[in-house]
């Protein structure tokens, strides 16, 4: 049996791995599939972190946490 209360709710995201040099901690680089907002986080539990409140959201945006980096405004 379907509960017709709940709508779905379906987040997509992109997620690259970067590491400069074999020796710098990797920056992880997070963009919404669906607006193309894009975030950097400085470790994974940063990005952890975002999408857990993410999913116990109530589909409303959801700012990034604290120390992470949205680039929106860059190219």
């Amino acid at each position: 049996m379907v509960n017709s209360s709940y709508s779905q709710r379906y987040h997509a995201f992109v997620v690259r791995l970067s590491q400069e040099s074999e020796q710098a901690p990797w920056r992880i680089f997070l963009q919404a599939a669906d607006t193309g907002e894009r975030m950097t986080f400085a470790n994974l539990e940063e990005l952890l972190v975002y999408l857990q409140r993410v999913c116990e959201g109530d589909g409303t945006p959801v700012p990034p946490p604290e120390g992470a980096d949205n680039d929106n405004d860059e190219q």
